[in-house]
Formats: C-alpha cells, sequence, structure tokens
C-alpha cells in the first residue's frame, strides 16, 4: 500500500480508511491489484479539483506531461513546450520534477491521461492527444479506410 501510494498524504489517508475494515490479507492483495490498475474515486475525485483549479496554459502543460513527457529530459519537455507557446518556465510550477526530469506520481498521470480519455470515450480519434501505439495505429488506419472509401 505504501508503494502504491509512493509518499501521496491524499492516497495514504483514503487507502487507510479502505483497508481499516476487516479484510483478509487475500481481499487485501486482490484490491491493490485493482486500485493499480484502475485508482480509487475518492482520490481521482479529489486530485481534479485541484486539476481543475490550474488556468488554461497550466492545465495543458499538466496533460502533455502526463501523457507525453512523464520522465522525460527537462530540458527537451521544456523546449516543446515554448515551442507550442504555453510559457513553461511560468506554467511548470504545478509539476514536479527531479534534478533533470520531469516526474509526476502515477496517480496524477492516471488522472491526466483520464481527462483526455473523457474527451471522448468511444472514438480515440475525437481525442486532442493519443499516447498509446495502439490508438494512434487505430486512428492512422481508420483515417486511411475513410479516404479509400471516399476515393471510390
Amino acid at each position: 500500500m505504501i508503494e502504491y501510494a509512493r509518499g501521496l498524504p491524499l492516497a495514504l489517508k483514503v487507502l487507510g480508511s479502505f483497508f481499516s475494515v476487516e479484510k483478509t490479507i487475500s481481499e487485501w492483495k486482490d484490491a491493490m491489484a485493482k486500485f493499480k490498475k484502475i485508482p480509487p474515486h475518492d482520490i481521482m475525485k479529489i486530485l481534479k479539483v485541484s486539476f481543475d483549479g490550474l488556468e488554461g496554459d497550466e492545465k495543458t502543460i499538466f496533460l502533455n506531461i502526463a501523457c507525453f513527457f512523464n520522465g522525460m529530459d527537462k530540458d527537451i519537455a521544456m523546449q516543446i513546450s515554448q515551442n507550442c507557446d504555453l510559457h513553461p518556465k511560468i506554467g511548470i510550477k504545478v509539476i514536479i520534477y527531479d534534478k533533470e526530469v520531469f516526474q509526476v506520481h502515477d496517480m496524477l498521470q492516471e488522472m491526466g491521461k483520464n481527462i483526455v480519455f473523457q474527451e471522448s470515450p468511444n472514438d480515440v480519434g475525437k481525442r486532442n492527444r493519443i499516447w498509446s501505439l495502439e490508438d494512434a495505429s487505430h486512428v492512422l488506419e481508420n483515417k486511411v479506410l475513410r479516404k479509400l472509401h471516399v476515393m471510390t
């Protein structure tokens, strides 16, 4: 549980209250396996409030880091953000970085990806960010098929 929360006090509080009820060790293990795939709703809801309090560029920078730049060299990510006219030196205060690498907590990354997913849960092509090779391949294949269909 401590490893999963990685020092995020909110996560420890929510997980602690969940696990304080009598459960068997196998139930604990099963719950932790589930949480690694789908974080508890209470945690995501509270983290989302913080995201909603950000300004436009800060939201964009956060979502870019959550979807693309987590673990990336800080200078490269800053240059990409600067080239997109996002003013990262001002907006970056919302991001935690370790030395020369951008690093956000796994739960923050998951929340960011979920925000993008919710833009269009059923059509990946309508989302404004695509980070998985599978989704990118799906979108490109569908665009090619649509063009071929229009041409025939």
